[in-house]
């Protein structure tokens, strides 16, 4: 092969790491440049996704070879002759030409597209393990013109490739988006879909054992049939009066040490959604103080987001001071404590004083 052309190819294969749309054009191009018909890459895992990539010469997204080869193709059953070794088999050495001739796999699918047989080389490593199948043309069955490359000449870069992409995919991933944003975070925090079922937890939730719930498989489930009616309740909080603005509910469970814990939930924000690309049906959960600790009220609204010092403003308010009075007790102007309230209504997603001296309150409970 040309070492331009072989250059060419290689660096195809990894560009297909970082766009999977890639793959059909980059394995049509490998297919070509080594005699084949078709290759697909087939996983060893049926419930992945991702690995699912096949190409031919004359057609691309040739799908329909990864499902012949799950359902109907023999040569998984052989399997454990190929796992873990690093070397080209073919069809040809382990099944007969009557057995191919009774098989919906060669029949249905090869003959269809005029090839004789595969070729496999199977991939393990790290998080990847598949199986790179390439299909030989009619012209080989006999083996009068045995091939002079196979597969294996590109399947170093074929693996490292898979491995970008599996990393790219994690990377991107929901789950590690939300981890960063929210596992940062010392409450916990919980995103769940309209169905009630768990789409993310963070690292608070995971990592800490409480005497409130626990969780199995998708959902949370409560000790007490109290907070489990509590929880339902939350879940299925409406907002009375058609509004743009967030709306989030709250409620107090009290675990089995009588330690009281406020949850709050709300919407998930549109920002968010569209950024992660979740469905906007999703709930937000806030659980706050899972463990028992000794905040005051300080530290509970600098837990909701606040800044010292606007948590402060936001404690004096809620205990019926007015924003005059509470400048002045706080010796800042009243220009400044308008412009703190405002940044305080938007992380609270609240609109009025009344509305804050209510979280206050309910703040005051679990203090």
């Amino acid at each position: 092969m040309k070492r331009n052309l072989y250059n060419k190819i290689v660096e195809n294969i990894y560009q297909s790491s970082l766009e999977k749309e890639h793959w059909d054009s980059t394995l049509a191009s490998i297919a070509q440049a080594l005699d084949y018909e078709g290759i697909a890459i087939v996983p060893d895992d049926q419930e992945e996704t991702l690995l699912k990539i096949s190409s031919s010469t004359n057609k691309q997204s040739d799908f329909e070879y990864y499902n012949h080869y799950i359902s109907q193709n023999p040569m998984r059953t052989f399997s454990h002759l190929y796992k873990g070794k690093q070397i080209v088999i073919s069809d040809l050495n382990y099944i007969s030409k009557e057995q191919m001739a009774k098989s919906a796999y060669y029949v249905d699918f090869l003959n269809k597209y005029e090839c004789a047989y595969s070729e496999r080389l199977h991939i393990s490593e790290k998080n990847v393990s598949c199986t790179i199948a390439a299909q030989r043309g009619l012209k080989y069955l006999n083996r009068d013109t045995p091939p002079e490359l196979t597969i294996d000449l590109f399947s170093n870069h074929i693996k490292m490739s898979l491995l970008f992409l599996k990393k790219m995919n994690l990377d991107n991933s929901l789950n590690y988006k939300l981890s960063g944003l929210y596992d940062r975070m010392d409450f916990g925090v919980c995103l769940i879909t309209h169905d009630k079922k768990i789409l993310f937890l963070n690292r608070s939730i995971q990592e800490n054992q409480n005497d409130l719930f626990y969780v199995s498989k998708d959902n949370i489930i409560f000790y007490s049939n109290h907070n489990e009616n509590l929880w339902r309740k939350l879940l299925n909080s409406k907002k009375d009066s058609i509004s743009s603005n967030i709306h989030s509910e709250m409620t107090t469970f009290i675990d089995k040490n009588n330690h009281k814990i406020l949850a709050r939930i709300m919407p998930l924000p549109t920002i968010i959604a569209d950024h992660f690309g979740t469905t906007a049906r999703c709930q937000m959960v806030f659980f706050y103080d899972l463990k028992p600790s000794q905040n005051n009220i300080i530290d509970l609204l600098r837990s909701l987001g606040l800044s010292h010092s606007e948590a402060q403003l936001a404690q004096r308010i809620g205990h019926l001071e007015t924003l005059k009075e509470s400048a002045q007790n706080l010796c800042i102007s009243y220009e400044t404590a308008r412009s703190s309230l405002k940044k305080i209504f938007s992380k609270l997603n609240i609109n009025t004083q009344n509305e804050l001296v209510s979280l206050v309150t309910k703040l005051s409970f679990i203090r």
